[in-house]
């Protein structure tokens, strides 16, 4: 009778080897039980991938989507808070002139300079604002300044209103300079002369948010600010009736850029609205990509519970099996 055997290396070789694939086995179907998602899909599925392949590519194309209504949303809120603190430096410069023309005691004309010099200076830090590296009031030239600073903008109007010596003289000449293409667009602003394209927030939907510091709101906005921190430059020489009169016309005409930015936030106010619709619906979209995905792969628990068993077992008794063979002696044997 033949007798087939190996040797000790071998054996040892064989049982660590069942043991490693028992192992991970046992590894693949704890992951499984905890996931609730097969390992193999190919046998889940059939071998048909075309469903599969189906919701992944909506998924992907819903990640990309909420990834733009995110930044969309970045926008929207960013330009709402500059446009925001635009429109309270307005009101400020508003109450501080009504409050000199309505009482003796007001501020003084000097400490009006100042403080239409505070509030342009703030103005322009807004129209400068940036979210990720974005500019939001340049245009398509989202990595540039939309504007100069305030010394820029100061020490170039008071060239253009050099020799003016009535209020209206220093209203036309400061008007020129700011339609004037060779004026303000070209010398203070920074930005493109084209908008940014709307921003697309979900499947068919897109928000416009194309507000440029070019805008004849902002020029307006500017100007007279500008021309108030201007009445009492020594170099001007403005009789201290002309700079009343400026600080008259000034707080008249910021009246109506207070519109003009209650339009502006109202329009960022729906756009963000729209911005968290679309949001919500990607999300649930999304969730219900998520849940058929899923459903698609999930694996069955009591199967997996089954199979845990019996590779338990199967290790239990590989390690009995090995632990046996490493006491075998020769002499035992024989």
């Amino acid at each position: 009778m033949a007798l087939n055997s190996i040797g000790d290396r071998s054996h040892q070789l064989m049982l660590t080897s069942s043991a490693n694939r028992t192992k991970r086995a046992l590894s693949t179907l704890t992951e499984e039980l905890a996931s609730g998602i097969t390992s193999n899909v190919s046998a889940r599925l059939g071998g048909d991938y075309v469903y599969l392949a189906d919701i992944d590519h909506r998924l992907a194309k819903l990640n990309g989507i909420n990834t733009a209504a995110a930044e969309a949303k970045l926008v929207a809120t960013g330009m709402q808070t500059s446009l925001e603190h635009m429109y309270e430096s307005t009101q400020t410069m508003i109450g501080a002139a009504m409050s000199a023309s309505q009482s003796t005691a007001g501020p003084s004309l000097p400490h009006l300079a100042h403080s239409a010099e505070q509030q342009l200076d703030a103005v322009i830090t807004m129209l400068n604002t940036s979210v990720g590296g974005r500019s939001l009031f340049a245009g398509t030239a989202t990595d540039q300044r939309s504007v100069q600073d305030t010394d820029t903008l100061l020490t170039a109007l008071r060239t253009e209103l050099a020799g003016a010596t009535t209020a209206a003289d220093v209203i036309a000449a400061a008007q020129a300079w700011f339609d004037d293409p060779a004026g303000y667009d070209t010398v203070f602003y920074g930005g493109s002369a084209t908008s940014v394209s709307p921003l697309r927030v979900g499947e068919g939907q897109e928000v416009t948010l194309d507000f440029r510091a070019d805008n004849d709101t902002f020029k307006d906005m500017l100007r007279n600010l500008a021309v108030g921190a201007l009445i009492d430059d020594p170099t001007l020489g403005l009789a201290p009736s002309v700079q009343s009169e400026l600080i008259d016309a000034a707080a008249l005409e910021l009246l109506s850029v207070s519109d003009g930015l209650t339009g502006m936030r109202a329009d960022v106010g729906f756009a963000e609205q729209r911005i968290e619709e679309a949001q919500s619906r990607n999300g649930a979209a999304s969730s219900a990509f998520q849940q058929a995905r899923t459903e698609l792969l999930e694996a069955d628990p009591i199967d997996i519970a089954t199979q845990l068993e019996i590779v338990q077992f199967q290790l239990e008794a590989l390690f009995s099996v090995a632990a046996r063979s490493s006491r075998l002696k020769l002499v035992n044997f024989l």
